[in-house]
């Protein structure tokens, strides 16, 4: 089963960030939105694990938390992947907490590294709004023009104390995610 572990949004962000998705529907026929209940920011993508890895991840996951306290962490600023000339994903970024959370993520990833789990290369902490299906041309400056009036927007703040492993089933309709275990920190 594909799994990752992720700071699940509190309700009040889940309802800011979809009036931001909102001012992108102009595009919404070039665009995938990630809907409401999906929305996290990963800490680490596992990949496909088998259930006899799941007592495993639980426990280096608590192993990773230990000691750990809760942080306020600010949603803001829009962002693209991998440049606003190839826009393939639109995302919020973190502000307040950024080095907090960038802390947790490689502190997971490292106990994840010695189980054979792939390491992280760079730490970019998100949470995505979109994925670009197909811009035409004649909507790539109305995409580049929202993204520039957007990039300091701020959708406001949470206490990070949380993290959940989640399974991910792929289907046509768009991925489902489903709780598997929570942490409390």
């Amino acid at each position: 089963m594909r799994c990752f572990i992720a700071v699940p949004l509190d309700n009040e962000l889940r309802k800011n960030v979809k009036k931001i998705q909102k001012k992108f529907k102009i595009l919404e026929n070039s665009l995938k939105f990630v809907k409401s209940e999906n929305l996290h920011i990963t800490v680490k993508f596992l990949g496909n694990v088998n259930k006899t890895q799941i007592e495993q991840i639980k426990q280096n996951v608590r192993v990773a938390l230990k000691n750990r306290e809760p942080f306020q962490m600010e949603i803001c600023g829009i962002g693209v992947f991998p440049s606003i000339n190839y826009v393939r994903v639109i995302w919020l970024g973190v502000e307040n907490g950024r080095e907090e959370l960038i802390k947790l993520m490689k502190n997971v990833d490292e106990k994840f590294e010695r189980l054979g789990f792939k390491r992280e290369k760079n730490y970019v902490p998100h949470l995505t709004l979109a994925r670009v299906k197909n811009v035409r041309v004649n909507e790539k400056e109305k995409l580049k023009k929202l993204i520039e009036e957007l990039k300091n927007v701020r959708i406001g703040c949470m206490k990070v104390s949380t993290l959940v492993l989640y399974r991910s089933e792929l289907l046509p309709s768009g991925p489902v995610y489903t709780e598997l275990f929570r942490w409390e920190f």
